[in-house]
């Protein structure tokens, strides 16, 4: 977590604003309270005073005459006369020796007027004093003090009546200041939203700049910042798709080139899941005649088209299949085949398409297909290809062959996947992807196994079946299932984990049930699941929501076999996954050009730049690991690391 991070315990500006100027507001109010209070205290204070030195003077004008022959009866008339008004505390008549003749008191008590007031504002009431006098002589003295009931609770009452008025002034001040501060601040929520967005490599614009000028400043910057980041992420993404282009894409008709294709094949030859892949390569007879009889014009146009039915082909009759351009009249074709049957319904369809446009110029395309099995290296696959393309071209034109050496031999487990299924024969393998900086543990990729007879069996060449049987839905959900068992039996609970699935899985059925039950029966693997997609299934519109849910709920996406598709890019941006696997055969890249470490450079900075993590797949020696970790991938994963293996044995 940043240190700077934001935490439930710090008030916002907007709070701390409020909080701070209503204090103010409050401190001036009791201030204004006091001092009004003080004054009034002084007032009454000096009233008090006058009062009882005018009741004095008259006290002793109307005692004088009983004070020459000292008539202690009606000096006591007179006392208690003015003594029981109830106006005065204590009144004290004395001769001229100073003796006290005569005293009246009574205690403070002020009804309507809480104690703890008398007691803290302690109003004292002063002494009014005058002398007795007969004739020349001064025969007493009287002293009187009022009593101050009467100003306690004049002095409560203003008390109060300040408190309302400072109480109804602040309440109205603060709302004023509430009103006015969420005002000025509200664009602030909108910064904030704004930062937080580019921060996640997204780049919105504020839109309405606020009216406080430094604010607007703020504002202004914000939207220019995040200008000029979409900018830089854009002449990003074009420098890649242009290296791409001019790295390991052929000019003329826009197909991978040589280079690219021998990578794709050492990354076919290199995967886990025991697929069986089928190389094509069709060659146009006498088209170096062609070119100079028309014209380099017109054999690049025949080119074109025929590396757009190629193309077709590739997007049409397998997933990630690769069409190439070789040299010349040649034209690769990669595709993932279960079977030679399959393969020869797809060499005679491939060769009719192309046929139709080779014979409209007079020329003829010659096929020849092998599979990848029991080839050492893609030289070897070449070779195979090659020396059936050959044996094609010596029959008639348009003949296409197929290598018998490699062919793949029937499955046998069809007929029992069902119930391998419901008697729960799968089992996961793990491969973790490690940092590359590190070296730690990033994320364990979970691998499907079947145990058959005694052997523990790769699902990839019985996906086909499962899909065929409605069955992939349920191996997902079992794979799902799995994974969380093991998980939190076997692994940390900081470890992430992702399960390949099939985009149809995410729409409905078992596994989409699954899922989005999974803060019911495992709420602590939230944050901890992936799930990993192929760059072609993310295409489909209709996972746009049942992924921004499971996001939502706290699952994590895995672009998988990520390659550089004319959309790949926008598709990345507009998804943002946690994580982008790069295919393996442009990783493999790295090994063949120089270059090709600036594309993926350049490709790793794009992704970092939206806030997405990138893992180099296929490494399979320290070399290529050396590479791949120098050009700037967060994480890698391949042989080099070791093989896919049961959890207990990691």
């Amino acid at each position: 977590m940043l240190a700077n991070a934001p935490t439930k315990f710090r008030l916002s500006l907007k709070s701390l604003l409020i909080v701070v100027l209503s204090l103010l507001f409050l401190l001036l109010a009791l201030g204004l309270s006091w001092a009004n209070l003080s004054a009034t205290r002084d007032f009454l204070t000096r009233q008090l005073a006058s009062h009882a030195q005018d009741a004095a003077t008259v006290l002793s004008l109307q005692l004088a005459p009983h004070f020459t022959h000292v008539d202690n009866a009606a000096i006591a008339n007179n006392v208690d006369a003015l003594f029981d008004s109830g106006y005065y505390r204590d009144i004290q008549v004395s001769n001229a020796r100073g003796d006290l003749m005569l005293r009246k008191q009574q205690p403070i008590r002020v009804e309507g007027v809480p104690g703890w007031f008398v007691d803290h504002v302690n109003l004292e009431a002063p002494q009014g004093k005058a002398e007795v006098s007969t004739g020349w002589r001064i025969a007493g003295q009287v002293s009187v003090a009022s009593h101050p009931g009467l100003a306690y609770r004049q002095l409560w009452q203003t008390a109060l009546s300040n408190f309302g008025i400072s109480l109804a002034g602040w309440v109205l001040a603060s709302l004023i200041t509430f009103l006015s501060v969420a005002f000025a601040l509200r664009p602030l929520s909108a910064m904030e939203n704004l930062a937080r967005r580019i921060a996640k490599g997204e780049f919105p614009r504020l839109g309405k700049l606020p009216r406080v000028p430094e604010l607007h400043h703020i504002g202004y910057a914000l939207d220019e910042m995040s200008q000029s980041l979409e900018r830089m992420l854009g002449e990003k993404s074009h420098l890649v798709a242009n290296l791409q282009k001019e790295l390991n894409h052929d000019s003329v008709t826009g197909l991978a080139n040589r280079r690219y294709l021998v990578s794709a094949l050492d990354a076919a030859l290199s995967e886990d899941e025991d697929k069986s892949h089928l190389l094509i390569i069709g060659r146009i007879e006498a088209f170096t005649e062609y070119n100079k009889r028309i014209g380099r014009d017109a054999g690049d146009n025949l080119l074109r088209r025929i590396g757009q039915i190629w193309s077709e082909a590739a997007k049409n009759i397998a997933p990630n299949g690769l069409a190439a351009r070789l040299d010349g009249p040649q034209f690769a074709l990669l595709l993932s085949m279960p079977d030679a049957a399959s393969a020869q319904q797809h060499l005679r369809a491939l060769s009719e398409a192309a046929e139709l446009q080779t014979s409209e110029v007079n020329l003829a395309i010659h096929l020849g297909a092998g599979f990848s099995n029991q080839c050492a290296n893609a030289s070897a696959w070449l070779a195979r290809v090659d020396s059936a393309l050959r044996q094609a071209e010596t029959q008639t034109p348009g003949a296409n062959v197929l290598a018998d050496s490699g062919t793949p031999q029937p499955r046998t487990i069809h007929a029992d996947l069902a119930g391998l299924l419901e008697n729960g024969h799968l089992d996961l393998d793990f491969q973790p992807m490690f940092g590359a900086a590190d070296g730690g543990i990033q994320v364990q990729e979970a691998l499907a196994r079947l145990n058959f007879a005694g052997e523990r069996l790769k699902v990839g060449p019985w996906l086909a079946e499962a899909q065929m049987r409605g069955l992939l839905d349920r191996l997902d959900r079992l794979a799902l299932q799995t994974a969380a068992e093991l998980w939190e039996k076997h692994m940390p609970l900081e470890q992430t984990i992702s399960v390949n699935v099939a985009a149809a899985s995410l729409l409905h059925g078992e596994a989409a049930t699954w899922l989005a039950d999974l803060p019911l029966h495992t709420p602590e693997l939230r944050g901890r699941l992936m799930l990993e997609l192929p760059l072609d299934a993310l295409r489909l519109p209709s996972l746009a929501a049942p992924l921004a849910r499971l996001r939502a709920n706290g699952i994590g996406l895995i672009m998988d076999r990520f390659t550089l598709a004319s959309d790949a890019l926008d598709l990345l941006a507009e998804l943002r996954p946690d994580w982008v696997k790069v295919d393996a055969a442009l990783v493999r890249t790295l090994e063949h050009a120089s270059g090709n470490r600036l594309l993926l450079g350049s490709l790793c900075e794009y992704a970092r730049g939206l806030k997405i993590r990138t893992c180099a797949c296929g490494i399979e020696n320290e070399a290529l690991r050396a590479a791949a970790k120098a050009v700037g991938f967060d994480a890698l994963q391949g042989h080099a690391f070791g093989w896919p293996a049961p959890i207990a044995q990691k």
